[in-house]
């Protein structure tokens, strides 16, 4: 089985395992509504299955994606030191060449390996690769490998959804910045002839983007090191990435904006309130329309680019609405990479969005491109200390980026808040 019909495969089982959901629903219904033990029991596997499924086929498109780079960039070496074809055993692969910066505190390899490389994090992901800084003397200029870059990224976007949705600016420096924010939009007005035109401005505002600093310090023993069979460079891009991903994406969701960034949920305006009796669900039909209610509170223009976000456990109520035609609101992506939908736009899921309790800002709707901006700093650093854990005989790499979020335009995206009781 090719790749290619292998992930196939694997989506026409998560096409199976949410049939299998619609038919218990169905099953449910036809029998008066009633969720047995057992009905909830299998929809819970079948929903389980689903996720799993989820997650293989996320993992298969990221590991074709990583094949395609890895042929890629050894065809583009192989033509850059071997252009007739021939070339000398001893040269090295770039990848190489950052996998000895990685093992610099050995022996005899110090020699031209720089203690600290950063790399421009938005031009890194355009561009084939960039130049190390040449931080110490002699430092060589190697190429960083485009996959390294791309791994740490895609590391970071999935430990914090927000950067899957959100705007982005990017600076160079770190120093505090000022962004407009549009506080009320303008307003048009029917004049009469030769009568005066009314002003109607919009009014704006400014948000602080300041540059907070997240990092981790990763150890690996001087033996783990040696060994050139392990993917040091894979181990470090995906634990340092997902680390300050996960710190940082809380506090994108749910950060006070006090000495760290301002979360999308922590000031968001409030769409709908559920109706009473909804603190631990969409337990009746008018908390079923404000799916419908909260869609329609967003301008068309937001709208038409709008997503939806949520905790994963409110995802996996939403998946059991219908509206009144007997449809689900909830339809899975039918591609590898297209993401599931709510009422015909993507919707993602984040941890850190509450689950339902009474009061909850549950889910948000609409255009977080232009409702939160993230800034980083373009250098993200590592750095190596070969003495910090020297009595251990421990190498340490310090992972280490830049960044904040803050709402721009709060007119773009609105809450979903549970009722009170």
């Amino acid at each position: 089985m090719t790749p290619d019909e292998f992930t196939k495969h694997l989506i026409d089982e998560r096409l199976r395992a949410v049939s299998a959901m619609k038919a218990i629903q169905a099953d449910v219904e036809a029998r008066g509504g009633d969720w047995s033990a057992e009905d909830e029991k299998s929809w819970d596997k079948a929903n389980e299955e689903v996720d799993a499924l989820d997650k293989r086929v996320k993992a298969q498109v990221a590991l074709e994606e990583r094949n395609r780079e890895s042929e890629e960039q050894r065809a583009k070496f192989e033509k850059m030191v071997r252009p007739d074809g021939g070339g000398g055993p001893n040269e090295q692969s770039d990848e190489d060449r950052i996998r000895q910066w990685c093992r610099a505190a050995l022996p005899n390899s110090d020699t031209w390996a720089p203690r600290s490389i950063s790399f421009n994090l938005t031009e890194a992901i355009k561009r084939e690769s960039r130049d190390l800084t040449k931080l110490t003397a002699g430092a060589g200029g190697n190429l960083v490998p485009t996959g390294f870059l791309s791994r740490l990224y895609a590391a970071l976007v999935e430990a914090a959804t927000v950067r899957q949705v959100a705007g982005n600016l990017t600076t160079d420096s770190g120093e505090n910045i000022l962004v407009p924010k549009t506080t009320t939009h303008g307003a048009g007005a029917l004049v009469a002839e030769a009568a005066a035109i009314a002003e109607s401005d919009a009014a704006f505002g400014q948000v602080t983007m300041n540059a907070y600093k997240y990092g981790q310090l990763i150890q690996l023993s001087t033996e783990l090191v040696q060994d050139t069979a392990v993917d040091l460079l894979g181990y470090i891009a995906e634990s340092g990435g997902r680390n300050v991903g996960l710190a940082s994406g809380t506090h994108f969701v749910t950060g006070t904006g006090t000495a760290q960034p301002e979360g999308i949920m922590t000031n968001i305006t409030a769409g709908v309130t559920l109706p009473t009796g909804n603190t631990a669900g969409f337990t009746t039909a008018g908390a079923i329309d404000a799916l419908f209610d909260v869609y329609h509170s967003i301008v068309t223009g937001y709208r038409a680019r709008g997503a939806w976000m949520m905790n994963d456990a409110t995802l996996a109520k939403v998946r059991k609405v219908k509206d009144t035609t007997n449809q689900y609101l909830w339809q899975p992506g039918l591609a590898a990479g297209t993401p599931d939908t709510i009422l015909g736009r993507p919707v993602f899921t984040d941890p850190n969005i509450a689950v339902f309790a009474a009061n909850a800002k549950v889910a948000a709707f609409g255009d977080f491109t232009q409702y939160y901006l993230v800034r980083d700093v373009a250098s993200v650093r590592f750095e190596r200390s070969d003495d910090f854990a020297f009595a251990n005989d421990l190498i340490t790499f310090r992972v280490l980026i830049r960044t904040d979020g803050k709402p721009i335009d709060t007119t773009a995206v609105k809450s979903i808040v549970a009722s009170a009781t």
